[in-house]
């Protein structure tokens, strides 16, 4: 059983559902006669809109119970701590966790009403958990596609903001320059230091290759060759390719990731010259440790039809990692 709350604006009716058991629900009994009248307030709230996600700053709350901004917060709290709402008290955006489950949107209509809504809304990390709360209950509903597909865009433009700065574009003509110059000055450090490597001193490498784990020039010759059979075969170890093989296996000491990177290299239609708009790849590139990177991290990797929603979650996967890895 429900009962409707029925508030009009401008000319249209906007209905929230509210269970007969929101009195009864475990959580809200557990939370104080504040709690559950400000919860009560979020749900019916003349600032609320069809997705339950939506700006509302303190003094607009305030005004409409009456309360003030401590009672406001206590309440806001119970809330927050019982997993009912999140809040964002810098973009000050309000989202109720299950508002879809029980104010689903019905038809393409709503759909597209609820995405000029949320184009509306502040830039929030909010944006990540509403994603999940749609995924959640959008089910197998088509008409849910196209609020995911704007969800994954505005998401997509979140994680490129949160790149490292070198990558964002610079505004200004002065601010670009700066920008260049600092570029040019770590490109430059990196040859430098790549360099460094190649020039060191043969003696030194041959001690790497005395120890245990060390991973041979010729191994890494013969790796290659039975991998990445696309790719022109090495028939000369060079004395320059053996400091490059050294330089790499400096940093890449783990065996199994120079056999990854030489599959990913043959798998790639790309790299391996079968989609012809390519035919630069070759032994040398792949063990310069630029390359030798980008290959692993699979920047040349086939592109695979799957749903964008996984693109986007894979992304933030990636994203959590970044910053683990970081933090370490």
């Amino acid at each position: 059983m429900y009962f409707q709350i029925i508030l009009y604006r401008v000319g249209f009716e906007l209905y929230t559902r509210v269970e007969s058991r929101f009195w009864q629900d475990e959580k809200m009994r557990l939370v104080s006669d504040d709690a559950r009248y400000l919860m009560l307030y979020l749900l019916t709230s003349p600032h609320r809109n069809v997705l339950g996600f939506y700006f509302l700053p303190e003094p607009y709350a305030c005004f409409d119970l009456g309360w003030t901004v401590e009672r406001f917060r206590k309440g806001l709290k119970e809330l927050l701590e019982n997993g009912l709402i999140k809040y964002d008290e810098t973009a000050h955006v309000v989202l109720i966790i299950n508002f879809l489950k029980h104010n689903p949107l019905e038809n393409h209509n709503q759909v597209k009403s609820a995405i000029q809504k949320l184009n509306e809304i502040p830039k929030t990390p909010l944006l990540k958990d509403f994603y999940e709360a749609v995924k959640k209950y959008a089910g197998d509903k088509s008409h849910y596609s196209s609020l995911l597909e704007q969800l994954e865009k505005l998401l997509g433009e979140q994680l490129e903001q949160q790149l490292p700065k070198q990558f964002h574009k610079p505004f200004g003509k002065q601010e670009k320059e700066k920008e260049e110059e600092k570029e040019e000055e770590k490109e430059e450090e990196k040859e430098e230091e790549y360099r460094d490597i190649l020039s060191s001193d043969d003696d030194a490498a041959s001690e790497d290759e005395k120890t245990h784990d060390a991973i041979k020039p010729q191994e890494v010759v013969e790796l290659y060759n039975s991998i990445c059979i696309s790719l022109p075969k090495v028939v000369s170890l060079s004395d320059k390719r053996k400091k490059q093989i050294r330089a790499l296996t400096k940093r890449v000491r783990d065996r199994t990731l120079i056999e990854t990177v030489f599959h990913k290299a043959e798998e790639s239609d790309f790299l391996s010259g079968r989609s012809g708009r390519w035919n630069g790849c070759n032994f040398d590139w792949l063990i310069n440790y630029n390359n030798f990177l980008k290959v692993l991290e699979g920047t040349y990797d086939n592109k695979e039809t799957k749903p964008k929603s996984w693109n986007v979650l894979e992304r933030l996967y990636k994203e959590e990692l970044e910053k683990e890895m970081n933090s370490e």
